[in-house]
Formats: C-alpha cells, sequence, structure tokens
C-alpha cells in the first residue's frame, strides 16, 4: 500500500509498505527522524474518515523512541499521510507541508485517473 511521510524524516514522500507496517517501518524506509523532529506532535491524516468519523490523529512517538514502545502506535491505511513537525513551527513550514500535501494529493489523482 502507498503511504505519504512528510516533514522531518529524512526522505519525505510516497513510500510503499506491506498492510502490516507500523511507525518502525514507516520511519525505516523514509531514512529515519532528523534532528528537529518533534515526535510528540506526529500527525496521521486519513483520505477517508474511519468507522468512527476519525480522519486525522495525533501521535505521541517519544515513548517509543525512548523505550521502544509501541503502545501509541496505530494501524496504517491506504494513502494514509503521516506528518512529522519539526520543533517549533513557522509560516514557512506550514506552507511548505500544504505544498507538499496538495502535490502528492495531485500525484495520486493522476496515477487513479491514468
Amino acid at each position: 500500500m502507498i503511504v505519504n511521510i512528510l516533514g522531518a524524516v529524512n526522505h519525505p514522500g510516497q513510500i510503499v509498505v506491506q498492510e502490516s507496517a507500523d511507525f518502525a517501518s514507516l520511519l525505516s524506509v523514509a531514512g529515519g527522524i532528523t534532528e528537529n523532529a518533534n515526535l510528540k506532535n506526529v500527525l496521521v491524516s486519513r483520505k477517508e474518515p474511519d468507522s468512527n468519523g476519525i480522519q486525522a490523529y495525533k501521535v505521541d512517538l517519544r515513548a517509543y523512541f525512548k523505550k521502544g514502545d509501541r503502545s501509541s502506535f496505530i494501524v496504517f491505511k491506504p494513502n494514509d499521510t503521516v506528518i512529522i513537525p519539526e520543533k517549533g513551527l513557522t509560516v514557512e513550514m506550514v506552507a511548505r507541508y500544504f505544498g507538499l500535501i496538495v502535490s502528492g494529493a495531485t500525484g495520486v489523482y493522476y496515477i487513479k485517473n491514468l
């Protein structure tokens, strides 16, 4: 399945992972996090809301990086977008994320309509 990863990772973009992939797998394929990664406020955005009507999840990955605790992990679905923000949000970062999301959505649209 395709999952998008943006923000404070070494290789952001669309990646292909197995359906059983978790954050550890996703971050490995993305080349790991950068020094400025804000692990407390990771955002997972869904293309479609889940059965509870939730379309976005805020995830705190600090316990995973400190103790290996995977309890905050969620199950990814196709076309999820994971955004790992940098510490200290700026207008430039918001504009960059928005541009990347729009670019990714446009790419998915064209692929689906070929």
